[in-house]
C-alpha cells in the first residue's frame, strides 16, 4: 500500500475527520525499528490520507531510516516537513 500524496489528502479531509484524527496519540512497545514501522505505518497512512499532519518522536541514531521509510511508501519526506505535514524530532527536541 503506497501512502497518499499529501496534496490528494488534503483535497478529501473535512475539517471535522482531521480534528478528530489530530487528538490521537500513539505510543508503542516495540522490539527492532522494522517491528515499529510495521506497527506505526496504519496510523501514518491514516494520518495523510486525512490530510492530517504527523509529529514522529525518533532515537538520536534513527532520523535517516525514518526518511527512508517514507521514501520506501512512496512519499517524499522533504516536500512533507516543508508542507508542514511531516515533523521528526529527537527527544531532546521534544522535550517540553
Amino acid at each position: 500500500m503506497r501512502l497518499p500524496d499529501t496534496a490528494t489528502a488534503a483535497a478529501v479531509a473535512s475539517p471535522e475527520v482531521i480534528t478528530r484524527s489530530t487528538a490521537r496519540h500513539v505510543a508503542l512497545y516495540f522490539q527492532d525499528r522494522d517491528e515499529l514501522w510495521n506497527l506505526f505505518r496504519p496510523y501514518v497512512a491514516d494520518h495523510l490520507q486525512l490530510g492530517a499532519p504527523i509529529l514522529y518522536v525518533h532515537d538520536e541514531l534513527a532520523h535517516g531510516d525514518v526518511l527512508m521509510r517514507f521514501r520506501a511508501e512512496g512519499c517524499d519526506p522533504e516536500r512533507l516537513i516543508k508542507e508542514g505535514m511531516l515533523k521528526l524530532l529527537a527527544p531532546a527536541e521534544a522535550y517540553l
